[in-house]
C-alpha cells in the first residue's frame, strides 16, 4: 500500500530480507494522511501499466519448500 502524509519531517527505514527489500518513510510528527492507496489498488495500477515485478529466486524457492510441506489443520473445537 502507499500513503501520503502532509508533513515535512521523516526518516527512511530500509528493511533487507533474503528475498526482498522494503522501504518505508516514517514521519517524525503526527501529521494527517492526505491520500492512501491499498495494496490491491497498487497491484491493479501496475497491471494496468503492464509493469511486471519478477519473483526473486529466494522467494520462489521458499514458496516451493512451503508447498512441499504436508500439514494438517485439526478442528479442536469439534472434539
Amino acid at each position: 500500500s502507499q500513503r501520503s502524509v502532509d508533513g515535512g519531517q521523516s526518516y527512511n527505514l530500509v528493511s533487507l530480507y533474503d528475498d526482498t527489500v522494503v522501504h518505508t518513510v516514517v514521519p517524525v510528527l503526527d501529521e494527517p494522511t492526505i491520500s492512501w492507496v491499498s495494496a490491491d489498488e497498487s497491484r491493479r495500477l501496475l497491471e494496468l501499466e503492464e509493469v511486471m515485478i519478477e519473483e526473486s529466486h529466494v522467494a520462489a524457492a521458499r514458496a516451493a519448500e512451503r508447498a512441499a510441506v504436508y500439514s494438517t489443520v485439526w478442528d479442536v473445537a469439534s472434539n
